[in-house]
């Protein structure tokens, strides 16, 4: 790795279990929010887009340190959220919904963060992106309870234009974990009107990516359980809905997530080893029916190459 360069792209902690992922010839899993920094390191290849998102609570105030620009010391903390995207960073202090203005830097020309762009009206689009991006790549934990854990996931501006049903992706292998199937290479390639085994599946162990677009229809919390032989997980926009168990990943496994009206990017992934390949999934509205999954509720994404 060649030394003395600089890297002015951002990542975080969770990039490294990628990284060091790839480094062992180990696909990423798909349970981690990082991206492998292989290419960043070795000038070799694409890296891929990753996710920086931080919360978190402190009840203090923010430190009397002569480096700070006078304007952040002594700040009120509180619940924090920090994202970046664009090339922007975006930075909430003491937030108390999901309304709450992002303050905006750009930290490549303005590294102290002193000139708040927020209340430039061209960057209006940029305020309702953050703010988006936020309720699409975090999951509410009980026990640390944010402001904005009741805001609705928001959906796509436009509806999708693409023909109904989900575009499927087949990989051939056997791995120690779901591996995130957006960095592996498929063999096949096809469209499904909802999630059935293609004919390609067969007894050899393989792994499975359906992707495109779910439909609420309404805004409510909606309840996704997954029925798998060996393992699946299931992601809307950035956020593990259905996460595959760490042991005995065989079985049923629920998880819910509070939608707005509208489309949203759907990923299903499902490995398979073992004799006879069975994949199941479910949807209802919180205290309502189970939901129909057909064509109908989804819109295909275009096939991998």
């Amino acid at each position: 790795i060649p030394a003395g360069r600089v890297e002015d792209r951002p990542s975080g902690q969770w990039d490294w279990l990628a990284t060091f992922a790839e480094l062992a010839g180990l696909p990423v899993p798909a349970a981690s929010d990082g991206v492998s920094l292989l290419p960043t390191l070795t000038g070799r290849g694409d890296r891929r887009p990753g996710i920086l998102y931080l919360e978190y609570f402190n009840n203090t105030r923010t430190p009397d340190y002569p480096e700070f620009a006078r304007s952040h010391r002594g700040r009120q903390r509180g619940q924090m959220q920090v994202v970046h995207l664009d090339g922007y960073k975006g930075v909430r202090y003491n937030v108390k919904s999901a309304e709450d203005d992002f303050e905006i830097y750009h930290v490549g020309r303005d590294p102290q963060e002193t000139n708040n762009l927020a209340s430039d009206p061209s960057f209006a689009g940029l305020q309702a992106s953050l703010k988006a991006r936020a309720l699409r790549v975090r999951k509410p934990d009980a026990s640390a309870k944010r402001p904005y854990d009741e805001a609705f996931v928001p959906s796509m501006a436009r509806a999708p234009s693409s023909p109904p049903g989900l575009t499927w992706s087949w990989f051939k292998g056997e791995w120690p974990w779901m591996p995130d199937f957006r960095t592996l290479a498929p063999l096949r390639s096809g469209q499904a009107k909802g999630i059935d085994l293609p004919l390609e599946a067969g007894d050899q162990s393989f792994g499975l990516a359906f992707e495109g677009f779910f439909h609420a229809a309404e805004d409510g919390d909606y309840i996704f359980t997954l029925e798998s032989d060996c393992g699946a997980m299931l992601f809307l926009h950035e956020i593990r809905v259905v996460e595959e168990p760490a042991k005995n990943p065989a079985g049923k496994v629920s998880g819910s997530i509070r939608l707005q009206a509208g489309w949203h990017p759907f990923r299903l992934y499902y490995r398979h080893a073992g004799d006879r390949p069975h994949l199941e999934l479910d949807c209802q509205l919180a205290g309502g029916e189970a939901l129909p999954l057909d064509e109908t509720g989804f819109r295909q994404v275009e096939l991998r190459l």
